[in-house]
């Protein structure tokens, strides 16, 4: 055999080897399926936050609950609104809650959530009777957020609790100013 005739195999074995070798490949990835090869799959993008408190502010008879937003997933998330209500330590209904404004979290972000929570004189009462046992409150806030991924609006069901300094929130309702939470 001359020398040309062996280059000649040698380049078609490996132009062989080039274009059988990544579909071989590709079989032993997917266990010799070949439906599976030719599958499209899918898997759709981690949607991943949470909210914990940040603070309290209060203007009249309104509260303002700041929470820190974490977006630790991989897609933007617009918070667009909020409705619920706030409970007290003896499960009973306070006062609404609802966004401040929207908020738009892109991933791996934090951002600040604001809820206002209107207090009504019933409510007032209401906390003020919890502070008569105990300086700090644990209120719950229960809602249902409308949120917007990927330009589709979901409704999720949310609870989230922050703390009130009893000293605090009886001077802020009364003369205005900040409320601190534990």
């Amino acid at each position: 055999m001359n020398k040309v005739t062996a280059v000649k195999v040698v380049i078609l074995l490996l132009s062989i080897t080039v274009a059988i070798g990544p579909i071989i490949f590709a079989l032993g990835r997917y266990d010799w399926n070949v439906q599976a090869l030719f599958t499209p799959s899918y898997s759709p993008p981690k949607i991943d936050f949470f909210m914990e408190a940040a603070g309290v502010r209060a203007e009249g008879t309104l509260l303002y609950a700041t929470f820190k937003l974490v977006n630790r997933g991989e897609v933007e998330v617009e918070f667009v609104e909020l409705s619920g209500s706030v409970y007290g330590p003896d499960d009973v209904a306070l006062a609404p809650a609802s966004l401040d404004k929207s908020v738009v979290s892109p991933p791996n972000s934090t951002k600040n959530l604001v809820m206002k929570i209107s207090l009504d004189p019933y409510a007032i009462n209401r906390l003020k009777s919890y502070f008569e046992e105990q300086n700090q409150v644990t209120l719950e806030v229960r809602c249902e957020v409308s949120v917007r991924v990927f330009g589709s609006s979901v409704t999720v069901p949310f609870t989230t609790p922050f703390r009130i300094n009893a000293g605090d929130i009886l001077s802020s309702l009364l003369g205005g100013g900040n409320l601190e939470i534990g």
